[in-house]
């Protein structure tokens, strides 16, 4: 079987062998990068930070690549991927040092603002900091979500759960 990507358009379009390109790579990567198109933002998931720079850890952080394959194996999360996601993200926003969003966005806000008083309006686009963890959660069930119904697009009649039922 042959999957190509058809892309781009105008003078920039073109069409990527997805086949050849997953030839190299082992079955947990290409989960992971499933996993990591959804968990990046999709249509249907939202975005915080780019594909690009987490494309790139993700050869650097092999534990990772089982932390994104591991992401949809169920229709609900597994116990600890959120922390090892959370751990994830703050590696995607250059700061490794950290393990969870909460800490890095309190940091990133703290430098952003100086001393002067935290206020929306005065300091920073809130936008350029990670979520937050309560948030964060909600990103990770929702993508898990969408994983498992791109996981069962080849099924007649797939039983998908209803999304209010904590799908994010």
């Amino acid at each position: 079987m042959v999957i190509l990507f058809d892309t781009g358009n105008g003078d920039k379009k073109q069409v990527i062998d997805i086949s050849d390109l997953a030839k190299g790579l082992t079955e947990p990567f290409c989960t992971a990068l499933l996993s990591l198109y959804a968990f990046s933002g999709c249509d249907s998931t939202s975005a915080f930070k780019g594909k690009v720079k987490a494309v790139k850890i993700l050869p650097q952080k092999l534990a990772f690549v089982q932390t994104l394959a591991e992401l949809s194996d169920t229709w609900e999360v597994k116990d600890g991927v959120i922390d090892k996601l959370e751990s994830f993200t703050c590696c995607v926003y250059g700061r490794p040092c950290f393990s969870t969003v909460d800490d890095l966005r309190y940091q990133m806000l703290k430098e952003k603002c100086g001393d002067e008083v935290i206020s929306a309006s005065h300091c920073t686009d809130l936008t350029t900091l990670p979520p937050c963890r309560c948030s964060f959660k909600q990103h990770v069930h929702r993508c898990n979500y969408q994983i498992a119904i791109w996981k069962c697009s080849g099924q007649p009649v797939p039983d998908i759960p209803q999304p209010i039922e904590g799908h994010g």
